[in-house]
């Protein structure tokens, strides 16, 4: 089941990364970073962020060219990997464990003869 959410760190405006955007007034770079986060976060893809969805995600060349310029995006065969993707997102596995529990839960609270 794909994420309904992704991790945003709190502080994410102070890093310098952000900061050399907002200076450069990069603004829609910023956008497109946190749309691609919710894009394949979305589409389980683990970061990846694939060429035909750029349009999606309001994403052109500029943009592209300015966040790989700040090591946000690393680029790749096909398209873009968010840096550090699995430092700050939740794994597929993890994902999974976290949906099997809540189930068993559920099961548990609304079926409690069947446990």
């Amino acid at each position: 089941m794909p994420q309904p959410w992704a991790r945003m760190d709190n502080n994410w405006q102070t890093n310098l990364k952000f900061v050399s955007l907002h200076a450069d007034r990069a603004y829609k770079a910023i956008a497109v970073y946190w749309a691609a986060i919710a894009y394949s976060s979305g589409h389980e893809l683990g970061g990846f962020v694939p060429g035909p969805a750029l349009s999606v995600i309001w994403a052109g060349t500029r943009e592209c060219d300015q966040l790989v310029a700040v090591g946000l995006w690393e680029p790749t065969e096909g398209g873009y990997m968010i840096h550090d993707w699995d430092d700050y997102q939740p794994t597929s596995e993890e994902i999974a464990e976290r949906s099997k529990r809540a189930r068993a839960a559920a099961m548990a609270r609304w079926h409690p003869r069947r446990r």
